[in-house]
């Protein structure tokens, strides 16, 4: 037997008690059960949003430290280069007789002060 033809256009658009399909029930889950599931969705989200933020604390406090750490290995090399530059530099100086100027200019001219122009 052949299944029988359905015109939809015929169908009722309604859903029970002549509400439309798709309608919001016009009364709401009430009362303490309402109130219960509430509170348990909002203790769900605090615990939710607690964990993240801890997370997010801990994340930023690790990359915090990262920072603290490289920037204080930087400053700890530039110190040692700065030292070992000096070093050479007093070396150049006081072990060679050179000038500063000269100095200066054999590590690559550093840009060691020219005397004034006193013409004038």
């Amino acid at each position: 037997m052949p299944p029988a033809d359905i015109d939809i256009a015929e169908s009722s658009s309604t859903c029970g008690q002549g509400r439309q399909v798709g309608e919001r029930l016009g009364d709401q889950r009430k009362g303490a059960v309402r109130d219960k599931d509430q509170g348990g969705l909002w203790r769900l989200m605090a615990v939710q949003n607690q964990r993240e933020r801890a997370e997010a604390e801990k994340r930023r406090s690790e990359l915090g430290v990262e920072v603290v750490v490289a920037l204080g290995e930087r400053d700890a090399a530039r110190g040692r280069h700065e030292r070992s530059a000096g070093a050479a530099l007093v070396a150049l100086t006081r072990d060679e007789g050179l000038t500063i100027t000269e100095a200066c200019e054999w590590a690559g001219d550093l840009g060691a002060p020219r005397p004034s122009d006193s013409s004038g």
